[in-house]
């Protein structure tokens, strides 16, 4: 049983002992039932992320507890001389409410900032140690996010001179050899990690 009470609370040395901590834990209602994790990445193709920290949590974390932890992982590799770049999180909105309060964190050295008026662009990133970081979005949903503003239909997407429907997906989605499969357009599942990976496959993308 894991629990978000701190390691000297459920130190045990006896087999009795591991019965009444279980007691204190369930008393406390302190039972984890999620685990937290951070990872580092290095942008090198076939380089797996290493987890550096993993948090016990009944899932009720707040957004401020969330960005103390990031805050915290972005001195830590200051402190280790790790260029850090960017950082992102899960898409639920704790964990973007999180990251925003990083980005608007008060003790930064600075901020670095670019501004096009015309455009609407106000770019703006907080730095530590001479470091400016920016933060992104998890890839795999920001995948099924563009995916899923396709299909909604409530805006139409523009691009260039061009645009991009959902009518567009089903046709291709016929074709012969397409990278779509029609469950990828029809009665669709929103979190399809598959399906948001071959609408934006290199395949489907030659054949628009």
């Amino acid at each position: 049983m894991d629990s978000i009470l701190p390691a000297n609370q459920t130190k045990y040395e006896t087999y009795d002992d591991i019965h009444q901590t279980m007691k204190k834990i369930k008393k406390q209602d302190a039972v984890a039932t999620q685990i937290r994790v951070f990872l580092l990445k290095i942008p090198i193709s076939k380089i797996p992320p290493v987890m550096i920290a993993a948090l016990h949590t009944k899932g009720d974390a707040t957004a401020e507890e969330i960005s103390n932890h990031m805050i915290t992982i972005i001195e830590m590799t200051a402190r280790c001389n790790i260029n850090l770049v960017s950082f992102g999180a899960d898409g639920a909105m704790i964990e973007m409410k999180a990251q925003q309060i990083v980005m608007e964190y008060l003790l930064a050295s600075g901020v670095l900032e670019f501004k096009v008026p015309l455009y609407g662009i106000n770019f703006k990133a907080p730095i530590f140690d001479n470091r400016p970081i920016i933060r992104m979005q998890n890839v795999k949903h920001a995948k099924k996010t563009a995916k899923n503003q396709i299909y909604y239909g409530t805006r139409l997407l523009t691009f260039g001179n061009s645009t991009v429907r959902y009518d567009q997906l089903c046709n291709l989605a016929k074709k012969e050899n397409s990278a779509l499969r029609i469950r990828d357009v029809y009665n669709v599942n929103k979190q399809d990690d598959s399906a948001a990976f071959r609408i934006f496959h290199s395949q489907l993308l030659r054949m628009c």
